[in-house]
């Protein structure tokens, strides 16, 4: 195999697009889920990433994060629950009484919202947010302050590098993302047209959808997958030469494979699609939760 396409979403994303801009090669295409290069936040995230927040945390011992809530929590984590649940409340795209939702929403913002969920899998959240380590949060909130890819260190070793993407991407964001807004995406897209001409790209908002949604969600196989087919498809044969940067630094590709669905494909261009999915109900899980890997 001498080339790959890849499928990447958020943290995926980014950390992908650090070893694309980093020189990395064989890449036939992508599709980018939500972030790729540039990095735009509500301002509450803004706020936390201002104040430092995932240092602190560091600073007073914490290694990780977790969603993860013991059915047998004592005092202490119930009382952590209750508080959060007052800020998820506030933040979340919808409500529930799930404690992991509300340590989702805490942890990384408002990931999804609520009616694009099936019962089953927000009863069962705790299955797909494992430990996430401080060390990555600060890294994270790095690139937050300033607002686009930069190192461990907070050297711009990247952004210099994007002219060099010369490959097929289509870039996918939620309407309604509000853990990085859509403009996220459309900063990279437009920076990519203005570089190397818009036959390269396509751009694709989803409406009524947030951020993780657009794979996990209820009709994401209707609304959002036949735009990643599509530009599978249409770039599986593509052959192309990339300019390659100089290395940037130590960078680790993490790609989240997506799976596709059967629906008709949407058309090539630029668009926004609609969803019309049916609110569904969330409740709380019942069953003691198994901890993930």
């Amino acid at each position: 195999i001498s080339s790959v396409q890849a499928v990447v979403h958020c943290w995926g994303a980014a950390t992908f697009f650090m070893s694309l801009l980093s020189g990395l090669e064989g890449v036939r295409s992508v599709v980018c889920s939500q972030v790729a290069n540039d990095a735009v936040m509500k301002l509450v995230t803004n706020v936390k990433c201002g104040l430092r927040l995932p240092g602190l945390l560091d600073a007073v011992g914490f290694k990780y994060l977790t969603a993860y809530v013991d059915t047998d929590e004592g005092l202490a984590g119930r009382a952590v629950d209750k508080a959060l649940a007052l800020y998820a409340m506030a933040e979340a795209q919808g409500q529930c009484n799930n404690p992991v939702c509300h340590r989702i929403t805490f942890n990384y913002a408002s990931l999804y919202r609520h009616e694009q969920l099936n019962q089953r899998l927000h009863e069962n959240l705790h299955e797909l947010f494992a430990e996430a380590n401080i060390t990555s949060f600060e890294h994270l909130a790095t690139i937050c302050r300033k607002g686009h890819l930069v190192n461990a260190q907070g050297k711009d070793v990247y952004s210099p590098h994007l002219s060099t993407l010369t490959m097929p991407i289509l870039f996918l964001s939620g309407e309604e993302n509000q853990c990085y807004l859509k403009e996220s995406t459309q900063r990279t897209y437009d920076a990519l047209v203005a570089a190397n001409g818009d036959h390269l790209y396509k751009h694709v908002v989803v409406k009524g959808y947030g951020h993780i949604d657009c794979i996990f969600g209820r009709h994401a196989h209707r609304d959002v997958f036949p735009h990643i087919l599509r530009h599978l498809e249409e770039t599986a044969h593509v052959k192309h030469d990339r300019p390659s940067p100089p290395v940037a630094g130590t960078a680790t590709a993490t790609a989240t494979a997506t799976t596709t669905g059967e629906a008709a494909p949407p058309p090539a261009s630029t668009t926004t699609t609609s969803a019309d999915a049916k609110p569904a109900k969330a409740t709380k899980a019942t069953k003691k939760p198994t901890k993930a890997d």
